[in-house]
């Protein structure tokens, strides 16, 4: 009968471990507290920077298409075009084929989500040696839809392309 009492004090003793291991449910609540109040406070954090990349991105869509635009109007010898589409933010190179038909040069750029043009002029027109043809400078910009956010791009009246 010795060994009965032997057995329930190690059998007590490790019951006892196996509680001190483990978490209690108030540590839990603390811990899951914690971590909404850190989450609240970092992702309007991540959306900021997302937004900033969003327009940083349109910005480099819009100058690399304007640039498209200029370097084929010398290379075609011919007038070439930059149309925006307002409504759904699609941006193309154009110029007009030997018969006079509208012929679409290269992939259309798409605007990010959440991003769109601000009043822009719906034709950026380059003549046959790449200067602009429309009064310069001109100026497109883009915004956040959400926070009105602006960047733009400029181009000059000899053909630069700016961002800032």
């Amino acid at each position: 009968m010795r060994n009965a009492p032997a057995r329930s004090e190690a059998f007590v003793a490790a019951l006892r471990r196996s509680r001190e291991r483990g978490f209690s449910l108030v540590e839990m609540v603390v811990v899951v507290a914690i971590m909404i109040v850190l989450a609240a406070i970092a992702v309007p954090n991540v959306q900021g920077v997302l937004d900033g990349y969003r327009l940083q991105s349109a910005t480099s869509l819009l100058a690399s298409k304007l640039g498209e635009a200029r370097i084929n109007a010398l290379k075609r010898n011919r007038e070439t075009w930059l149309r925006l589409d307002l409504e759904t933010g699609r941006v193309q190179v154009q110029t007009t084929a030997a018969g006079g038909a509208i012929v679409d040069v290269g992939a259309p750029g798409i605007l990010p989500e959440g991003v769109r043009f601000v009043v822009p002029a719906p034709l950026l027109r380059f003549d046959s040696v790449g200067r602009p043809t429309n009064p310069p400078p001109r100026r497109i910009e883009v915004e956040i839809a959400r926070t009105q956010a602006r960047r733009g791009v400029t181009l000059s009246p000899s053909g630069t392309i700016a961002r800032p």
